[in-house]
């Protein structure tokens, strides 16, 4: 029996946690300056479209820890639905700075797609187990 992948379920904590708290301190300051319409006009419908599906990722990368962490069958699924969006907000992130010809913070993105894949793997290479072997432990 393999173990947990700690790997996985550090790295979808991680993101998920940075990625919901970068999305709520957003909505927090925009909704904290709702008063100032020009405050809202300037920042557009872009940052609004894009505050739900960050919101979204970064919950389901938090349960997706949990559900690893706790072995639950689901857990697997989750990852690679969870490790999709990431790798694809990692990949447009990429491609926008590119675009834009900031190289540095472009081969920072390198990081997190890196991370994602590893943890991927990780997740991917784990044969399941039973729930009684779980609970009785090793053969003897």
């Amino acid at each position: 029996m393999m173990g947990r992948p700690w790997f996985a379920v550090s790295w979808y904590l991680t993101w998920g946690s940075a990625a919901s708290a970068a999305a709520l301190s957003v909505l927090h300051s925009v909704l904290l300056r709702i008063d100032d319409p020009s405050v809202v006009v300037s920042l557009g419908t872009d940052l609004f479209r894009a505050i739900g599906p960050t919101l979204f990722l970064g919950l389901l990368s938090v349960a997706t820890a949990v559900l690893l962490w706790k072995q639950h069958r689901l857990g697997a699924v989750a990852a690679i639905v969870a490790g999709g969006g990431i790798l694809v907000v990692t990949l447009h992130t990429l491609y926008a700075l590119l675009a834009d010809g900031n190289l540095n913070f472009a081969l920072g993105m390198f990081f997190p797609f890196g991370c994602t894949l590893l943890a991927l793997w990780q997740v991917a290479r784990r044969r399941p187990t039973s729930r009684a072997s779980r609970t009785r432990g090793p053969a003897s």
